[in-house]
Order: structure tokens, then sequence, then C-alpha cells
């Protein structure tokens, strides 16, 4: 059985590939029991909420609409300490030259290049 039969999650298009794979992450990274219905349910809410996120923490999973409004939470027992973010912005497809990062579940306002050039640029002067 491959992965999309699992979840009964057919992506038809490059987006929704992404998609899926920033929510498998998210579920990877949660851990607890996450069952095949929650993670179909997490696919399904971007359709409706396009600017909604999804955030996970020690108390469970919470579904936010476009105003930051909690619209539905899951509890769900995980040993997750922190928060994870999920968002559409989080594995939308970046064009070439853009910033943000593929299938993460964090919320990435930057690219990931500036801290290397901070290094390399202290390295130059130190070497200097």
């Amino acid at each position: 059985m491959n992965i999309t039969d699992q979840y009964d999650i057919h992506p038809t298009t490059y987006n929704e590939v992404l998609r899926l794979a920033g929510i498998l992450d998210f579920v990877k990274t949660f851990g607890g029991n996450i069952d095949n219905e929650t993670v179909k349910k997490m696919y399904d809410y971007f359709d409706r909420e396009p600017y909604g996120k999804i955030v996970g923490n020690s108390e469970g999973i919470s579904f936010y609409d476009r105003e930051g409004d909690i619209v539905d939470t899951l509890a769900i027992a995980t040993a997750v300490t922190g928060v994870l973010t999920l968002s559409v912005s989080s594995y939308r497809h970046n064009t070439p030259g853009s910033t943000g990062r593929y299938g993460s579940f964090h919320d990435y306002s930057s690219g990931g290049s500036s801290g290397n050039n901070n290094n390399n640029n202290n390295n130059n002067n130190n070497n200097g």
C-alpha cells in the first residue's frame, strides 16, 4: 500500500504533494498517536483555510483560521515540549530565488543562507 492510499489522500498538483509532505513531516516530528483520519483532516483543512495554520504542542493539535482564532483542537498525547507550526507558507512551492524552505513544518520568513554568509564574513574578518 502506498502512502496516498494509506491516508486516502490523492494529490493531483505539485503544491498538493508538498502539502502532504509538510503534513507528514509535522506528524513525524509531533509523534503521538495521530491516526489516518487526523492526517486527512489536516490535509483537508488547508483546502478550506488556505491562510490558516495548524499548531501542535504538549496539549494536542489546534487548527487556527486566518484571524488566529482556534477553530478546532484535538487532544493527542505527545512528548513534544515545544511548539510545531504548519501553514501553507511552510510547504508552498517556491520559485528560484525566493525565500522559504520546502517540506518544513516551521514558518520561515527568510532563507537559510544568511547565517552561512555571516559565518563566512566572520571567518574572513578573523583571517584578515
